[in-house]
């Protein structure tokens, strides 16, 4: 499913494209660059876990984000 990083970057691109505007007007589309290459990087690392491999459909998985707090 996601034997190489080109599969993860794949596969990120494809969330990317449903939850961007989402998350852009959530925490500022400065962000959603490395948020996706982070995540890509992060699903490829995954994928080499035996608790990958009991996953059945990668839509499956979740990401969490959160908002970093920023103080005047």
């Amino acid at each position: 499913m996601l034997s190489t990083p080109e599969d993860a970057q794949r596969h990120s691109a494809h969330l990317r494209a449903a939850i961007e505007v989402i998350l852009s007007k959530h925490f500022g589309s400065e962000v959603i660059d490395e948020l996706f290459q982070r995540y890509a990087a992060k699903i490829f690392e995954f994928s080499k876990k035996p608790a990958f491999t009991r996953i059945e459909k990668l839509e499956n998985l979740f990401m969490f984000v959160k908002k970093n707090a920023v103080s005047n």
